[in-house]
């Protein structure tokens, strides 16, 4: 069931008529046309694809299970942490989350300023250089700005999560933290 063109192919055709492929008994017939094969061959690759699908989801059966496991101890176990205090707030420094509480906590402790809040521009920039590695296109900046103030830099946010140029950029830093190269971190035998 190759499909290079200049494969040799059994095909019969009635007096008159086009040729077809000979199938199986209750096969549907393909038609020896640039119609008929292109049909058969996006049958025979959305058939294969289902195979495929199967045969990825009975082989990852054992493999979910494992993980299911690991996720459901984790969460047993941070369930069995005692809670994380979250520190007051500070007086006169913005919490718009509640680890600013903690930032600001920490930067009260150690006697330093926050940096001061950075345009919006300069915060789409930063994102997009953070997120995916690259500045921010002009479409991009009209898109963004055309948002209400309010609302733009968590659409932004969002957007620049979903893109996939997010996993191309960070895929080498997740590489190193993740290999398992013994001289990675320390020199020794699977430390990771």
């Amino acid at each position: 069931m190759r499909l290079e063109s200049g494969q040799p192919s059994v095909a019969i055709a009635n007096e008159g008529g086009r040729f077809q492929l000979l199938a199986p008994q209750g096969a549907p017939a393909v038609a020896m046309s640039d119609e008929g094969w292109a049909k058969f061959a996006a049958d025979l690759n959305a058939r294969l694809d289902g195979l495929d699908k199967e045969n990825r989801q009975l082989a990852s059966v054992e493999e979910s299970q494992y993980w299911e496991l690991r996720h459901r101890l984790g969460r047993e176990f941070i369930q069995s942490l005692p809670p994380i205090a979250l520190p007051e707030a500070t007086a006169g420094e913005a919490a718009n989350h509640s680890i600013d509480q903690f930032i600001n906590a920490r930067l009260t402790a150690n006697k330093k300023e926050p940096n001061r809040l950075v345009n919006d521009l300069a915060f789409l920039r930063r994102l997009s250089l953070d997120c995916r590695g690259t500045a921010p296109t002009r479409d991009e900046i009209a898109q963004f700005l055309k948002a209400a103030p309010s609302e733009r830099r968590m659409q932004a946010i969002a957007r620049l999560l979903k893109d996939e140029g997010w996993a191309d950029n960070w895929v080498g830093y997740w590489q190193d933290v993740l290999a398992e190269n013994p001289g990675l971190v320390k020199p020794t035998l699977n430390n990771t």
